[in-house]
C-alpha cells in the first residue's frame, strides 16, 4: 500500500497507464482504476493524479494523502 504522493515521487511519469486499487470514498465506489494524468491542475497541487474507474469509467482526482495499492 502506498500514499499517492509517495507513488509519484517513487515512480514518476511511468505511473500513467498503471492500474491502482482505490478505496471507496463518498460517491466513488473504489476498486480498480487507471492513472490517466499526473499533476492535472497546477492550481490544485493537493491532487497528484487523476484516475479512471475500470468499471464505471468515472474519472476523479486523487489527493496526495490517499492510500492506494499499485499493481506492479
Amino acid at each position: 500500500m502506498h500514499v499517492a504522493e509517495q507513488m509519484v515521487a517513487k515512480y514518476g511519469n511511468p505511473l500513467v497507464g498503471k492500474t491502482v486499487m482505490t478505496f471507496p470514498m463518498g460517491l466513488w465506489p473504489g476498486g480498480a482504476a487507471t492513472i490517466t494524468e499526473l499533476n492535472p491542475d497546477p492550481n490544485a497541487p493537493e491532487i497528484v493524479f487523476n484516475v479512471k474507474h475500470s468499471t464505471t469509467g468515472e474519472e476523479i482526482g486523487v489527493f496526495y494523502d490517499e492510500l492506494l495499492i499499485i499493481e506492479e
